[in-house]
């Protein structure tokens, strides 16, 4: 390949052909009047001939600098359309947000065809993250991550939905019990543990029971896991609403006290600042889906 003249000086002088005037190229590439002579200067002695000539307040080009102007202005034209061509397409790669397994199995894959129907341009790939950190994965675009109190990191964060929980279980367990609807009946009936007893003692403890000790019932490692089993009768689970709203407008589950666990709970989605048109378009969709 012919090495190619200085790129600044080329458009330059492309700009200064097509408007017949140094100012004017000036004014539309951002430059001064004499950043513009001296590229042109610059061109001039890269090609070793005259290019342009001075005719009265205006300027004249040469037979070689018309023949050059012609095929510059070809050039950038396919250049520009080029460019907005590569804009226009959607990156090959798909677009990553991480989440917890249980926002995404509960809360968000139920609403992706909503997202597929809005923006079919975009792919989006959905990539478990525990949520134990308010961090963003370094893979990954977007995350929907919980956050107890306010969210303290440098990311963009944009509030989504409550964490707190509240008691929950399958209409055919009321049917069977006697009224749930007080601590006291909750401490006689089987209760479901998420990972382990804690939420429970804390929903007992704001409930007035305090000190109680750890409550016996099933543990299970999976959120998923534990309201399945709350669906099928086997006792009182603490979930998110957020996480169980489907469930709970089937009429697979039951809120039976309005008290909440874990109050200051609540979780957002987060980016990185820099982040680019498919982000923006992700992060509007995903904050419109929790108003």
């Amino acid at each position: 390949m012919a090495r190619l003249p200085p790129l600044p000086a080329l458009r330059a002088f492309e700009a200064a052909a097509r408007l017949e005037s140094v100012s004017e190229a000036a004014a539309t590439l951002g430059l001064t009047h004499a950043v513009i002579v001296r590229q042109l200067r610059e061109l001039e002695a890269w090609f070793e001939t005259p290019l342009l000539s001075r005719h009265g307040r205006g300027m004249r080009l040469t037979a070689a600098g018309s023949e050059l102007s012609t095929s510059l202005t070809d050039v950038f034209k396919r250049l520009d359309q080029a460019c907005g061509r590569t804009l226009a397409r959607p990156s090959d790669r798909p677009l990553i947000l991480a989440c917890p397994a249980p926002v995404a199995s509960r809360w968000l894959i139920p609403r992706l065809a909503e997202f597929n129907a809005a923006h079919p341009e975009l792919s989006m790939r959905l990539m478990f993250d525990a949520g134990d950190t308010c961090t963003l994965p370094e893979n990954a675009d977007l995350a929907i991550i919980p956050c107890d109190g306010p969210y303290q990191g440098q990311l963009q964060a944009w509030p989504l939905f409550s964490g707190a929980a509240q008691p929950v279980c399958s209409p055919a367990l009321l049917q069977r019990s006697a009224p749930l609807d007080t601590a006291q009946a909750l401490l006689a009936t089987p209760l479901l543990h998420h990972i382990d007893s804690r939420p429970w003692q804390q929903w007992f403890a704001d409930a007035g029971l305090e000190d109680l000790p750890p409550q016996p019932g099933l543990v299970f490692d999976d959120f998923n896991e534990m309201s399945t089993a709350a669906i099928a009768g086997h006792g009182v689970a603490l979930c998110p609403l957020a996480l169980v709203e489907q469930d709970v407008r089937l009429g697979l589950l039951k809120v039976v006290s309005p008290l909440t666990a874990g109050a200051a709970r609540h979780y957002v989605l987060v980016h990185r600042a820099e982040g680019d048109r498919r982000v923006v378009a992700a992060r509007e969709w995903v904050v419109g889906i929790a108003v």
